[in-house]
């Protein structure tokens, strides 16, 4: 067991990164958040927005 403190992050301030226009990554969770060994997030898509690596 890790002595170190856990902590979600609230959705109205955590992090975000836009992938491409329209593709946003929003951060609950992550080491740099001070979550040990693991992570997690919301992807969200506008309208019509696609990552590239998954376009048809």
């Amino acid at each position: 067991m890790s002595a170190r403190l856990q902590r979600v992050t609230h959705a109205a301030s955590a992090p975000a990164l836009e992938l491409v226009e329209g593709v946003s990554v929003v951060f609950f969770a992550s080491g740099e958040l001070g979550a040990n060994g693991s992570s997690t997030g919301l992807a969200r898509f506008k309208p019509g927005a696609q990552l590239p690596c998954h376009r048809p």
